[in-house]
């Protein structure tokens, strides 16, 4: 299978610096970080397809916002003569704890469902966001094969966390302790193979992703910054010869999260960019999101239904 975590990463396709240098300084907020529905280190990305690990919500936040649905359109840009048709339909119910209780996908190609399906979550996530998930594929799906993944929990211990990829069996870790986060002790500890993935930090702060050739050298590395001692996602970057990517996660003032930039250079030369920016409603809830390069792109309407007080 094709690395799926380009941030883990997600969709993340171009990204760009007004400057274009390729390791200028991360974007931070000016002030403390403030409470974001979305969890940015995971959503917008590949992460959303690991079915395995449901948190890309604040739990705090839908439930305190009595969220019972959220319903997540994503249209391409057209031009003014024509009408927007979705690409992509995604449905998210919470129970009144905020937990997800399920998420349904819906996947058109010139208005025909080439993908339909629906992860269900019988049971409460564990400590680290781990779930058993329920697969159900809809009638009218084309496409044999989503683009998800699904792991199996195998071991948890202090230093770290094992699960198993279902279809291949490569293996998925988290390395929770950094003292342990050098390339001998992971190989000692872990003895991965070129397949398996590594993940150094837990599963809602990765803070490194990669996988090893030759016992102890890297590949596929992917880079997550923090910033706020840790709080807020500050940048995400990945190479994939020969380019290399980074998203900037943007703030405003008042540290809300409002966007994100994702820039593609090669050979340390800016190539273009995506700039995605959030709309938010009064209830501090985003509402749109569009994603521009170059008069193209998508745009995201996210509708909500309540629980009644």
């Amino acid at each position: 299978m094709i690395f799926r975590y380009s941030i883990l990463l997600f969709s993340i396709l171009t990204l760009a610096t007004c400057t274009g240098e390729k390791k200028r300084e991360t974007r931070t907020p000016s002030k403390p970080s403030q409470p974001f529905i979305f969890n940015m280190e995971l959503m917008f990305s590949d992460s959303e397809q690991n079915a395995s690990f449901p948190i890309w919500f604040d739990d705090t936040i839908v439930k305190k916002s009595g969220i019972k649905r959220m319903t997540r359109n994503i249209y391409p840009l057209v031009g003014d003569d024509e009408v927007a048709m979705p690409k992509e339909t995604r449905i998210y119910d919470f129970d009144e704890q905020g937990a997800l209780l399920s998420v349904s996908i819906k996947k058109f190609y010139e208005n025909m469902i080439v993908e339909d399906v629906t992860f269900n979550y019988s049971n409460v996530k564990d400590e680290m966001g781990y779930s058993d998930v329920e697969i159900l594929k809809g009638e009218h799906q084309i496409e044999e094969e989503g683009d998800y993944t699904v792991h199996n929990k195998e071991r948890y211990l202090e230093k770290f966390l094992v699960y198993s990829n279902v279809k291949t069996g490569n293996y998925l870790f988290y390395m929770l302790d950094k003292k342990n986060w050098g390339p001998l002790t992971v190989d000692s500890i872990l003895n991965p193979t070129p397949t398996d993935l590594i993940v150094l930090g837990s599963t809602t702060k990765p803070q490194k992703m990669y996988q090893v050739h030759n016992t102890v050298s890297e590949t596929n590395v992917v880079d997550l910054v923090y910033k706020n001692s840790g709080e807020v996602i500050s940048s995400i970057s990945f190479e994939k010869y020969p380019f290399y990517y980074k998203r900037y996660i943007t703030y405003n003032n008042e540290g809300f999260c409002t966007g994100f930039i994702d820039s593609t250079f090669s050979a340390d030369q800016y190539l273009t960019r995506i700039k995605s920016t959030f709309q938010i409603n009064e209830n501090q809830l985003p509402e749109k999101l569009i994603q521009k390069k170059s008069g193209e792109g998508n745009y995201e309407i996210f509708e909500y239904d309540f629980y009644e007080n």
